[in-house]
Order: structure tokens, then sequence, then C-alpha cells
């Protein structure tokens, strides 16, 4: 295994060479991260994840979460709704959410069945409500309210778009039913990190209204050892409800790499302590430097593939 920067010198280092060209289609279009050369990039991660797949593979993928398809589309990165019909978009932010992979095909009744895919790779958590977050949110009181949306609809702030309009979250997201105690953190369920998967089940609502799809199926992809972010997604599972028209599934890195031609040997290389080890970061005094970084297999230490 050759040694690896923290961070690449151009695009082509970032990923595997069958994803160069999603990316720079990527860069092309202003959707890349800030940090997607970053030997953590979970963009990056995603692109070396899903690109290589071929048609077969893509179906192959399909299966694992329980779908049969006989046609596929071409892997799509970033996905959003152009036409904006959850209503994000604002004067002030053009953002609409995103989806990080989208996987569409035919099924055997005709049916367009897609797989919105969520893409962790070192992150502990989902995204949180940006409104939650704002010092200008007036109603602080409605996010420490139980509830999804804290059970007052026309006071949430994030509804509310920060004051710039109303955001129709709350009419595409599929049935909910209180979280556990032990996930609950007594206020809005939406607050924290079910926030970004509430977005993304939204959004597939929304885009089955619109007829774009029949079904979709909602899936975290995560390296299978990140016991941390499975934990959060068992919590949003807590809470959404699948139907007969949006699906939530679990989908590892692992699944996803075997199908691709090589069976995954070379993203498996290139991920090994994301996937296979543990690490022990070394870092300075003061936190601001990483001074190297150790990695635990099957109890010995090995040399890490990162260099400082």
């Amino acid at each position: 295994m050759s040694p690896r920067p923290l961070l690449s010198r151009d695009d082509a280092g970032a990923v595997l060479p069958e994803a160069l060209e999603a990316l720079t289609d990527l860069r092309a279009r202003g959707l890349t991260h800030r940090w997607v050369r970053h030997v953590r990039s979970s963009q990056a991660f995603a692109l070396s994840l899903f690109a290589p797949l071929s048609p077969d593979g893509i179906q192959g993928v399909f299966g694992h979460v329980g779908v049969r398809v006989t046609d596929v589309d071409p892997v799509v990165f970033e996905f959003e709704d152009e036409t904006d019909r959850l209503a994000e978009a604002s004067s002030r932010s053009p953002h609409k959410t995103q989806v990080d992979v989208v996987l569409s095909g035919t099924t055997d009744d005709g049916l367009r069945h897609a797989v919105f895919i969520e893409v962790k790779l070192s992150e502990v958590d989902f995204g949180w409500c940006s409104a939650f977050e704002s010092p200008d949110n007036p109603h602080r009181d409605v996010c420490a309210s139980r509830g999804m949306f804290g059970s007052d609809v026309d006071r949430c702030f994030q509804l509310q778009n920060h004051g710039r309009g109303r955001r129709y979250y709350d009419t595409n997201v599929p049935d909910v039913r209180p979280p556990g105690v032990s996930s609950s953190d007594g206020g809005c369920w939406v607050r924290q990190g079910r926030n970004q998967p509430m977005r993304n089940l939204a959004l597939a609502g929304a885009s089955i209204e619109q007829k774009r799809f029949d079904r979709v199926t909602y899936a975290l992809c995560a390296p299978d050892r990140h016991p941390t972010i499975w934990r959060r997604f068992e919590e949003l599972q807590e809470v959404f409800i699948p139907d007969d028209r949006v699906d939530i599934q679990s989908l590892t890195a692992e699944v996803v790499a075997h199908q691709h031609p090589d069976g995954g040997t070379a993203f498996t290389e290139r991920y090994a302590p994301a996937l296979r080890d543990q690490a022990l970061v070394h870092l300075s005094p003061d936190g601001s430097q990483l001074l190297g970084v150790w990695l635990m297999r099957n109890g010995q230490a090995v040399e890490s593939p990162i260099v400082v």
C-alpha cells in the first residue's frame, strides 16, 4: 500500500481513476465540496465508490436494498430538484437539498425506482437544523418542544425559511412516530441529526409527487465499521416510517465496492483505514497539528498509509 497524503495536490489524486470524470463534472458545475481533495472527504469517497459501477454493478446495488430492476440509468452525484418543489431557495441563499448519490432504474412492472443515498466516511452525525442553530431564530421555544417541527409548523423557523418564505418539508415527509427515550433530546424530533435525513426524505416525497419516480428508497452508505453513524441511522429509523412509496434501507460501503469490476480491490486498498482498521491519532498539545496516525490491525500497530 503506497503512502497517501492528507490533501491531494490535484483532483486526479483525490479519487480513483474511474471517478475523475465525475469529479471534473461536479467542479465545472460548482458542486464540489471545499475539502474534496482531503483524505477524509465523504464526497471523494462517494465518487470513488459509485462512479466505477457498471450497469450490472448498479443492478447489484439495487438488489442489496431489496429492489430488482431490469434497466438502469447512469449514476447521478449531488442530485437536487431544479424546480425547488420544497421551496428552499431564497433571495439570500440559492441552496437546495442535495442527495450525494442517486441510482435509478426501471422494475419488471415498469415502475421508476430511485435510491437516494447519503454517504458518510468519518462524520459522526447527520447535518443538524440550521434554523435551530441560528441566532436569528425568534422561536426557540418551538425547537424545545417535542414533535416534528416542534409541533408548530406555523412558527417553526426552518419551515419559515429563516423568515423568508415557507418550506414544504412537512407535507412531503413520510409518517412518523415518537423516538425512543434513549435517543430523544426532549425537543423537536428533527432539530439535530435527523434533520438532514428528513430533508432527503421530503425530497423523495416531492420527487414522487412530480412523477419523476414512482418509488424511492433512502439509504445510508458508510463503512461497516463505523458504529457511531450507524447508531444515528437507527435513531432516524425510530421516527420515520417506511411506506409503499418511500423505503429506508442500509447499504455498507463494502457491499457497494464488491460490485466494482475488480471486486473492490482498488477501493479497499485506498480506504483500508476506514474499512478495516482502528486509528490512533497523534495531535500536537494544542490540537492544531496532526503529527501522525497509528493504525491498529488485528491488535498490532502497522504503518499508516497517511503521510503527514
